[in-house]
């Protein structure tokens, strides 16, 4: 079970997010809208936030002298296969992201909900699609 120590924090470089937009901007017409997402602003944002949690994890890997791979991303019209490769594992990067300024969430800061952030981040729930549990198909 994943406890308060096993969360990790990591720095975000600015070159993070300029990578992100670019690849967003070439790859947003061919990227699999799997939220049915008809605002393209939308879907910039969140391909965006992809390239940026995979940018923070190649970091936090690199400067913990983990050996990793990344033979599976594609170009960007291609199908994607898998984000990261360690010791023989496809590992496909998710993110997520909270608008502290939304409604919702400035009502519960009211209430001390970010006291202890990583007791918070554990109550929450990640849906993650049936087809990213398939890393058979990742042709490595």
């Amino acid at each position: 079970m994943v406890n308060q120590n096993d969360i990790v924090k990591v720095d975000i470089d600015d070159s993070f997010f300029s990578k992100g937009l670019e690849y967003a901007l070439i790859s947003w017409t061919s990227t699999f809208n799997r939220m049915g997402k008809p605002n393209p602003y939308s879907r910039l944002q969140k391909i965006i936030l992809g390239i940026i949690a995979e940018k923070a994890f190649e970091g936090f890997l690199t400067k913990n002298n983990i050996d990793y791979e990344t033979n599976g991303k594609t170009k960007w019209y291609e199908i994607d296969r898998y984000d990261i490769g360690i010791g023989g594992f496809a590992i496909d990067v998710k993110a997520n992201f909270l608008d502290l300024n939304s409604p919702f969430i400035r009502s519960k800061q009211q209430n001390h909900l970010f006291d202890n952030k990583e007791s918070w981040f554990l109550k929450c729930h990640a849906l993650v699609p049936l087809d990213q549990f398939n890393p058979g198909k990742n042709k490595r």
